[in-house]
């Protein structure tokens, strides 16, 4: 089972027969907003998932507005945090109904020792604790209507993800931008720019542009993933500088602060080529209206069309330090057992990482006397602490190798 998170839309202009149906169901009707689970693998509801779902955020949710209408603020962060642990129980080949103590604790652990998909680094303690929030609110919900008989000690629990915690401090702050030998095989493999094309070649490059984008302006991978045409149509790109940069507003960073990121005109002028060739492609294949994402799935996919996620941009990422070569064989215990993985050197994260430590060198070699300023201006970090504790004890190790052009990177790597 892969669950996928969809959102419950309302009717507009029901037919008699759907405002029939929506009548009969009466309170039992999904209320629209509400998120659910899908199986990817089979395209059904996930239904334990969304009685669940709907009984805490529909109708009678806990969570009411004024005048009495439901709540739907948190339904999203619901549905994504039980659809990784139902996730988490389809690897291990446990069925949602008989989980434990053990498996609960596990769950826990693994969340505390490995790297956020989103971040690049590891999870807070408080991150941790809203994840396993949702677990106990699924299980105590039937465990109340006896459908279930899940038990947990919450505080051996909080125990077993803090153990794994101990020792972080150092894992936390460090930090890994990548050397150029590392981005010229990742370049390589990743393959040609828009322009870069041969012929009538429809090899994608909508990786490599997502790649790109994460060097050349520092955003992560839900500010990329949520990047749409028009912010792209909009900039004014001069071809005769290609190093010259455009203001582009975004919105949908990690605290929902909005802040200004530097696009190269080089960059610009790559992502208005793919929008007009193999992105028109992707969603004319998808056959419904366009929904304005600027990266969208892969010509030929089951899926072709619809809005790449954060969660694709990290997968992929994986996917493409395996086959680098930027990755080690590992293992871990799973009930008692030991299980290999592939644990990758790098994380899309460390895009980021890569243009602070280069942006914070161009700076300083242009005479900035505080360079830092400007690294946390365009991080979008609210204060100096925060850049100083993840860069500054970093960068005098990397200053020597990695000192090269934001916009002319693959010329210097070679």
């Amino acid at each position: 089972m892969r669950p996928k998170v969809f959102k419950v839309q309302a009717l507009h202009d029901p037919s008699t027969e759907e405002r029939e149906l929506i009548q009969a169901l009466g309170p039992f009707a999904i209320t629209p907003g509400v998120h659910l689970l899908i199986d990817a693998d089979n395209e059904k509801i996930i239904e334990h998932a969304l009685l669940y779902l709907n009984a805490k955020h529909g109708r009678d949710g806990i969570a009411k507005q004024d005048g009495g209408e439901p709540s739907l603020r948190s339904s999203k962060a619901s549905a994504y945090e039980l659809a990784e642990w139902l996730g988490f129980l389809a690897r291990l080949g446990r069925s949602w109904d008989d989980a434990d103590h053990e498996i609960i604790s596990l769950y826990a652990h693994t969340r505390a020792s490995r790297l956020s998909h989103h971040t690049g680094r590891n999870r807070e303690s408080s991150t941790i604790a809203h994840k396993l929030s949702t677990v106990y609110g699924f299980y105590g919900w039937y465990n109340s209507m006896k459908v279930t008989d899940v038990r947990w000690d919450e505080t051996i629990v909080r125990a077993s993800y803090r153990s794994a915690q101990g020792g972080r401090e150092a894992c936390d702050r460090e930090i890994r931008p990548f050397a150029p030998k590392e981005l010229q095989r990742l370049l390589q493999l990743l393959g040609p720019l828009p322009s870069e094309l041969k012929g009538t070649s429809t090899r994608p490059t909508r990786d490599r542009l997502v790649f790109e984008t994460g060097l050349l302006t520092g955003m992560r991978g839900e500010e990329i993933a949520h990047l749409t045409v028009d912010m792209i149509k909009r900039l004014m790109a001069d071809p005769k500088e290609p190093d010259a940069t455009q203001p582009l507003e975004i919105t949908i960073t990690k605290r929902r602060r909005k802040r200004y990121v530097a696009m190269p005109n080089s960059l610009i002028i790559e992502l208005r080529r793919y929008i007009r060739t193999e992105r028109q492609r992707a969603v004319d294949a998808m056959g419904g209206p366009d929904h304005g994402r600027l990266f969208v799935s892969l010509p030929g996919a089951s899926n072709t069309g619809t809005p790449m996620t954060t969660s694709t941009i990290h997968r992929r990422t994986h996917a493409l330090m395996v086959r680098a070569g930027l990755a080690e064989q590992r293992s871990k215990s799973i009930k008692g057992e030991s299980v290999p993985y592939m644990h990758t050197l790098h994380s899309f994260h460390d895009t980021r990482h890569t243009y602070a430590v280069n942006l914070y060198i161009l700076q300083k070699r242009a005479g900035d006397t505080q360079p830092w300023k400007t690294v946390q201006v365009m991080l979008g970090h609210k204060d100096w602490a925060t850049t100083e504790e993840y860069y500054l004890q970093s960068v005098g190790v990397f200053e020597p190798a990695i000192g090269f052009r934001l916009s002319r990177y693959w010329e210097d790597a070679k």
